[in-house]
């Protein structure tokens, strides 16, 4: 996944630091799942179930074998911190004793390195920052999770015999040093190159280093270590036998590897691995540091590499001449002659992992792309195996291995099996996505749609599984890749546009983004194939699209089902590259804004005015008010100029809340607290000198911290509110994907009604509750105390329309008074509130008491005898069974039961003594 990089931020002072209020919030992500490259993944040698990945913009994971999904470990990165706002990790390493001890480099685009460090499985961190190298002018060691090489590794090693060594290669600061597990470091002057700073391998450096486990003991440290440099130099591998205080080229090396036509072309190192008797270092290369274009590549088994003269072998898995090159590698942890190999950039069919059980001398294509299970994402069936940069294998299972690709992971538990392993998409809580636009209407079955880079963008049926039709065309072929922008019609959702880096660019769909189709390819010359900006009337009648490039802007109608050609606008008209916004109440009337240039149009795009040129400065996004004509939010990103709304189609801009709101990464506009009330306001940035989401229910005067330390996900590249549920917050992050932040409830439900329901067959218990409990609710959870003891309830249903839970009991159930108790504890809401306190329930049963009077009497009888042989009668008329006519079956009842009583249990002898004389007096008639 690439994403362009971005400028170091610096926060500036804050008038004040000012307290906010806050309201406690649920954060998960719109699933989609993986949709992003996979660094590495590194399993503990301590402990089973312990496993970490790593990606290249969208942070790091810890598998959590207890629920079985992945959960971030870096979702604290802040966007005001140069080492974590795009969640790069450039490598992570496990201790090999201490399962809860796990290292890991930070950084993206060349920022200076940080080096966290966690005693508890990445729950916390320590932190080390490269140090300031004064004589540059730059951080002393700088890193990039997301540059090129990021499929090589492992960069990071902790010494398999004395773990408070740790080394890392740097991409172009040279190798580096700690003795005290990762507090303090310092470069290993020895070591004599650093990387290039030109051509292919141009800021790649160390990729590897591995040491010898079998030339130190515990608690002594590695004397025979080994570090690959992606370099354009004839010598890319370094050996130290005297546990790194000199190094050695390695003799007998590559300077080449052949390629589809067998000419040699650059060896490039990409990863190795050892045995552990030290015997045999394997290496695998590829013509390019990768992840891409590589076109040629070889796979070594050096034997004896610590000897004066090691012996290497070409192993060949793919053949002599390969068209692709080679960098994932396992060795199986209890069998010494079974290895794996993986593939890099064979495009056709896709990538491969190739299995020897013979140490190398002969292979088997184990061909996971004929059995994948993508069930869980959609989305993956439209993709196949490439960058297959890191392969692994559970040391405390030899039948599980995963391998990275560059949309998620997969993962088999039958490895065993070879070419017949079944491979399963296996990104359960890992996502990753660059998220370039979000949109939510405010009508129609879905409330989201995302354009994403790379994989075209989703249409979210649901939040918690993977979007069913996958991405944005996959079901018509028209997935193309990376998604600019999207815009869906606020008012008639049924209507979407998009827009792609694919000639013709704009696709529409008439059916809320299930299917696609192209708009026309009329008037696109000199658009631009990486950008631009559209937007769709609020009736869905009119597409406003700008191409960036030297196009200028055009509009299309729709009339009917068909969108006519574009019409490219003459006169006076918005600048080449200005965005676009539609307002959402007039259907005629769109915004456009250049700089600090607004221009308005109220005819649908055909003509437009200037508005302003004195806008707010640094305005990076513009959302339109809903209900409101002419309301203009916008943000001013890093810039610190906060967040300005105008009332009047943006002739004018006020600043909101200047003292508190200091930095508007992105702004977003949702459902308000009342119905008829003003939207609520939403920034991502900086709020009374704390950093991350805010909420406003009062137009911008007073703002919600609405996040905590734990959710702040990056670089945060857009965010929208949701027009029809209130509180509701979208946010797109620079690569941890799409993220859907929901207010916690915290109000513990409470029964708003309990009834006996004596007039139906069987009797039963009906209890209102104040909200949806229904997944709590089991036929235990009433408890039933009669005159003969405690009673069981038959069944229970719950109605999720009126939360009302009726409990049926038993049709023998025998006459008199009863005590019906839920227990607090035994009734929760989604949120996991339990009740507010025990609810309690008293009610008689007595069949045949037709007036309800505690006895079955002549007065009973005679409602009978009235309304015998009506149809359509209910209890009270004297329709004892619920069959809809009293007829002689409720005669029977009544003759049955004549003369019995509801007798009181002790608890509820509350009764007058006029209730017990008319009681008496019934009995003797």
């Amino acid at each position: 996944m690439h994403s362009s990089a971005r400028k170091r931020v610096d926060i500036e002072p804050l008038e004040a630091r000012r307290l906010l209020a806050v309201d406690a919030y649920n954060w998960s992500n719109a699933v989609i799942k993986g949709n992003g490259f996979v660094n590495g993944v590194v399993y503990s040698p301590a402990a089973p179930n312990v496993a970490y990945a790593y990606t290249d913009m969208g942070g790091a994971y810890r598998w959590d074998a207890s629920v079985q999904r992945w959960s971030s470990v870096s979702d604290w990165s802040k966007w005001s911190d140069w080492s974590a706002q795009n969640m790069g990790v450039e490598a992570m390493a496990v201790d090999p004793v201490d399962p809860n001890r796990v290292y890991m480099i930070i950084g993206t685009y060349n920022s200076p390195a940080a080096v966290l460090r966690s005693s508890d499985g990445g729950r916390t961190w320590s932190r080390y920052d490269s140090p300031w190298d004064n004589a540059n002018a730059r951080p002393a060691w700088r890193v990039n999770g997301n540059g090129n090489g990021r499929n090589g590794g492992d960069r990071l090693l902790v010494d398999p015999n004395k773990p408070s060594n740790l080394w890392y290669g740097s991409r172009l600061d040279g190798l580096w040093r700690s003795t005290d597990s990762g507090a303090n470091w310092s470069r290993a002057n020895a070591f004599p190159v650093t990387g290039d700073t030109s051509g292919d391998a141009s800021e790649v450096g160390i990729v590897f280093v591995v040491a010898d486990p079998s030339s130190g003991a515990s608690g002594v440290a590695s004397r025979s270590l080994y570090a690959g440099v992606s370099t354009s130099n004839a010598s890319k591998l370094y050996r130290s036998l005297d546990g790194g205080n000199s190094w050695s080229i390695l003799p007998g090396q590559p300077a080449t590897v052949p390629n589809s036509t067998g000419a040699g072309v650059t060896a490039y190192p990409i990863r190795a691995a050892i045995r552990p008797t030290g015997s045999e270092l394997f290496i695998t290369y590829a013509s390019n540091p990768g992840p891409n274009g590589a076109a040629g590549g070889a796979v070594y088994k050096v034997v004896a590499p610590a000897s004066a003269s090691p012996i290497w072998s070409d192993l060949k898995p793919g053949g002599a001449n390969p068209y692709f090159g080679y960098s994932g590698i396992a060795l199986h942890p209890t069998d010494p002659n079974t290895l794996y190999i993986s593939t890099l950039d064979r495009w056709y069919p896709s990538d491969e992992i190739y299995r020897s059980t013979n140490d190398g001398a002969t292979w088997t294509a184990l061909t996971p792309k004929n059995h994948l299970d993508n069930s869980s994402a959609p989305f993956a069936n439209t993709q196949s195996p490439h960058w297959v940069g890191d392969i692994d294998i559970d040391p405390f299972n030899p039948n599980v291995m995963t391998f990275t690709t560059g949309y998620g992971l997969y993962r088999t538990a039958n490895l065993s099996s070879g070419a017949g392993a079944n491979w399963s998409f296996f990104n359960d809580g890992l996502d990753q996505s660059a998220v370039l636009e979000l949109a939510s209407p405010n009508d129609g079955p879905v409330n989201l749609f995302s354009a994403i880079g790379d994989r075209d963008g989703f249409r979210h049926d649901r939040f918690d599984v993977s979007p069913s039709i996958g991405q944005f065309g996959a079901n018509t072929r028209l997935n193309v890749g990376t998604n600019y922008d999207v815009d869906v019609a606020f008012s008639a959702a049924s209507n979407v546009v998009r827009l792609t880096g694919t000639s013709p660019y704009v696709q529409f769909s008439l059916d809320n983004g299930i299917t696609w189709n192209w708009m026309s390819a009329t008037n696109t010359a000199g658009a631009s194939s990486g950008g631009g900006h559209l937007a769709i009337s609020n009736d869905g009648t009119r597409v406003l699209y700008e191409p960036a490039g030297t196009a200028r802007l055009r509009y299309a109608t729709l009339a009917g089902s068909t969108w006519s050609s574009w019409t490219t606008l003459s006169g006076t008209y918005p600048a080449n590259g200005a965005t676009l916004t539609s307002d959402l109440v007039n259907n005629s009337t769109f915004y456009a804004q250049s700089g600090r240039t607004f221009w308005r149009s109220t005819d649908g795009g055909l003509t437009w005015t200037t508005r302003t040129t004195t806008a707010p400065t640094n305005i990076n996004w513009v959302r339109a008010v809903p209900n409101n004509e002419g309301h203009l939010l916008a943000s001013t990103g890093s810039s610190g100029n906060g967040v300005w709304r105008s009332m009047d189609g943006g002739a004018t801009w006020t600043r909101l809340a200047t003292a508190t709101v200091t930095h508007a990464l992105a702004v977003g506009v949702g459902a308000g607290p009342t119905p008829s009330g003003y939207p609520s306001l939403f920034v991502a940035g900086t709020a009374g000198g704390v950093t991350g989401y805010f909420r406003s229910d009062d137009q911008g005067a007073t703002w919600i911290n609405i996040s905590d330390a734990d959710h702040q996900f990056g670089y945060i590249t857009v965010i929208q509110g949701d027009p029809r549920v209130y509180g509701r917050l979208y946010v797109g992050a620079n690569g941890r994907g799409v993220l859907v932040a929901e207010r916690a409830d915290v109000v513990a439900p409470v029964v708003t009604s309990a009834t006996f329901d004596y007039r139906h067959t069987p009797v039963a218990i009906e209890i209102a509750f104040s909200e949806n409990v229904g997944a709590s609710v089991s036929v235990t959870d009433l408890v039933v105390a009669g005159p003969s003891g405690a009673v069981a309830a038959v069944s229970v249903s719950f109605d999720a329309r009126t939360n009302v839970a009726r409990f049926t009991l038993p049709a023998s159930l025998a006459p008199g008074d009863y005590v019906a108790t839920v227990a607090a504890a035994a009734v929760s809401d989604g949120a996991g509130n339990t009740l507010a306190g025990d609810v309690t329930i008293p009610f008689f049963h007595l069949p045949g008491d037709i007036d309800r009077d505690r006895s079955v009497s002549f007065s009973d009888l005679l409602i009978v005898a009235q309304h015998y042989g009506e149809s359509g009668a209910d209890f009270e008329a004297g329709d004892l069974n619920g069959d809809g006519i009293v007829g002689f079956d409720d005669l029977l009842v009544v003759a049955q039961s004549y003369g019995s009583l509801a007798l009181l249990i002790p608890a509820q002898l509350t009764h007058s003594r006029q209730a017990l004389t008319k009681t008496r007096r019934d009995r003797l008639v």
